[in-house]
């Protein structure tokens, strides 16, 4: 009876062992699976590690920046990084040019005397089944460094603490070398040099950059090359407490020279910042903040076809604010008497709608309002020192000017309201244009009699109230 009772119980512990041993077996697959899986990768990282020469591949970037652009390159030191992902890290760098004559390389068009990009450290990651071949794909570069510098004979561009990322770089399998000692007139233009094949995608950013004497920080840029065209598709920045975006597109597919299409919108930025790159007498004069948007166009060939192609659409409106006009003024505060305040253009709302085209600002609409005089003009301003313009004021109630034996026909001016106003016309060189009044408009309101006089009465005046 014992032996029969013991069976059932020999089974289950075979049953039990059964299953342990097949358990076991596979945590024994599952550990070989791992550890072959490791081993592999392990493989694989020696088999990068041989092929990817950290030397090599800082040589061949090298040698296709120098190809490519005519450029002094110096890359810093190189050494292999297997993890997160194969690549290597290059130790401070410099690629540039001390000084560019108007012929050399990497200076076709532009007017660019010098150049100099200084690293901290680059980082570039490679792909690796590529290897294999014997061909080395960039997935990612990342670069950082402390400046950036371009001159040009008058201006200059600096970037400090920048930082770059390029990404799914296709880099051409074959470069057309840059021939230095070439004459101007066979310069090698800007589209030529960059390799057609030659694409990424870009993201860009700097603490601050500094150009026609106007400051931007905390840039950020993202965009990408194609075809020998940068399109930036997205780019923002501050300035002086204000807001810039823009986006812009550097086309050379079209035109070697290349051709700059943008859009800039500009939120409560100082107008002393946003129009000193532009104008610096008005930047000084303007007080107050500005927003608008401009869209534009232009070619890129030399500062001659930029005049002559620039094609610009914009709006700005600000407020309140003050025109500082003193010096502009200045022959006429005799006739101010006790308003010699009103050299100083008070206002609470600035809107101006303009464009620039065939080497003109057009000045499409102008008012300044809500302050002791309003503005109002229109006309065009030549980008080479000529202009025409159109403008109203009118000032402050019950205010005459001192005009002396012609005041009396001063009231012939006179609105409802009680407030002079005036057309004048502003025409010749913009150092020192000729003002006069425009005497159509007010010919009902005097009588034909009363022209003459008062032509030579106030237009004597106001001939001598010149803007600069």
């Amino acid at each position: 009876m014992e032996g029969v009772s013991s069976l059932p119980l020999i089974k289950a512990v075979g049953d039990e062992l059964k299953e342990a041993d097949l358990a076991a077996g596979h945590w024994r697959k599952f550990l070989w699976f791992f550890l072959g899986l490791g081993a592999g990768f392990l493989l694989l990282l020696g088999l990068t590690a041989i092929l990817l020469q950290p030397d090599q591949v800082r040589d061949l970037v090298a040698d296709q920046i120098r190809q490519s652009t005519g450029a002094q390159v110096s890359l810093g030191q190189a050494s292999l990084r297997l993890l997160p992902s194969p690549g290597i890290r290059l130790g401070p760098s410099r690629i540039g040019a001390d000084v560019l004559a108007a012929d050399e390389p990497g200076n076709p068009s532009s007017g660019v005397r010098s150049y100099a990009v200084e690293f901290d450290r680059v980082d570039v990651n490679v792909a690796v089944l590529p290897l294999f071949k014997r061909v080395i794909r960039i997935d990612r570069l990342e670069a950082r460094g402390p400046v950036l510098q371009i001159d040009w004979p008058e201006d200059r561009l600096v970037a400090t603490n920048f930082r770059l990322e390029v990404k799914d770089l296709v880099w051409p399998t074959e470069v057309d070398p840059v021939v230095a000692g070439q004459e101007d007139s066979q310069r090698v233009p800007p589209g030529e040099v960059i390799p057609e094949d030659l694409v990424f995608l870009l993201n860009a950013a700097c603490d601050e950059l500094k150009i026609r004497s106007g400051c931007y920080t905390d840039l950020v840029c993202e965009g990408e090359l194609d075809t020998r065209v940068l399109t930036l598709s997205s780019c923002r920045a501050l300035q002086s407490g204000g807001r810039l975006q823009a986006s812009l597109t550097l086309a050379y597919d079209r035109d070697p020279w290349g051709e700059l299409a943008f859009e800039v919108q500009a939120e409560s930025v100082p107008a002393a910042a946003l129009l000193k790159p532009l104008s610096a007498d008005l930047a000084r004069r303007l007080s107050c903040e500005l927003s608008g948007d401009v869209v534009g166009f232009c070619g890129l060939q030399d500062a001659s076809t930029v005049r002559q192609t620039l094609d610009l659409t914009g709006t700005l409106a600000g407020g309140p604010g003050v025109l500082a006009a003193a010096d502009w003024l200045k022959e006429a505060t005799p006739y101010l008497g006790d308003r010699q305040d009103l050299t100083k253009v008070r206002f609470e709302a600035l809107q101006h709608a303009f464009r620039i085209s065939q080497g003109r600002y057009l000045v499409q609409d102008l008012r300044l309002s809500g302050g002791d005089t309003d503005w109002q003009g229109q006309g065009w301003v030549g980008l080479t020192g000529s202009l025409d313009l159109e403008l109203t004021v009118k000032l402050p109630t019950g205010f005459t000017p001192d005009l002396g034996q012609w005041s009396f026909l001063a009231e012939s001016l006179r609105d409802e309201a009680g407030r002079i106003n005036l057309g004048l016309r502003l025409s010749g060189r913009t150092k020192r244009p000729t003002v006069g009044v425009d005497l159509g408009a007010l010919s009902a309101a005097r009588g034909q009699k009363a022209d003459g006089a008062l032509k030579s009465g106030l237009g004597g005046l106001l001939d001598k109230w010149q803007g600069k």
